[in-house]
């Protein structure tokens, strides 16, 4: 038999994992975000220093 106090405890744990999911891909979100300015930023040095080496 399934209390009302297992209900509870299990909404709490899913209120928990929702919550650390969110966290999570926000923390992915971040992390890709910052990869794809690292990678922009980098390319465009990379471009600027063949540049001025070519010239």
């Amino acid at each position: 038999m399934i209390t009302k106090t297992d209900i509870r405890t299990l909404s709490r744990l899913n209120i928990k994992n929702n919550k650390l999911s969110k966290k999570t891909k926000l923390k992915v979100l971040i992390i890709l975000i910052v990869a794809l300015i690292v990678s922009t930023v980098t390319n465009i040095g990379c471009a600027t220093l063949f540049g001025t080496k070519e010239s």
